[in-house]
């Protein structure tokens, strides 16, 4: 972790910190899908819903810590328990 002054540290941090705004990005589509009315709000809710799952999983993809990988999985899915039990 302390290779190139400990640049892996920087991606890391970066990466909880978008997997946590991702996460926060889809409770509040979820939260608001029930609101929407016309069909092209419906289908850029859907798609900016998928395109946030899509990049939440590519950064656990790119982690290569298995143990890291794991928190992040962990959070990904807190959250989205989380979100479910406020709707």
């Amino acid at each position: 972790m302390l290779y190139d002054n400990g640049s892996s540290w920087n991606y890391l941090i970066w990466a909880f910190v978008l997997i946590i705004a991702g996460c926060v990005i889809l409770s509040v589509f979820w939260k608001f899908r029930n609101k929407v009315s016309n069909t092209e709000s419906v289908l850029t809710l859907l798609g900016l819903m998928i395109l946030t799952a899509v990049i939440i999983i590519m950064l656990i993809y790119f982690i290569q810590n298995p143990i890291l990988r794991a928190v992040a999985i962990l959070f990904l899915g807190g959250s989205s328990f989380m979100a479910a039990l406020n709707d």
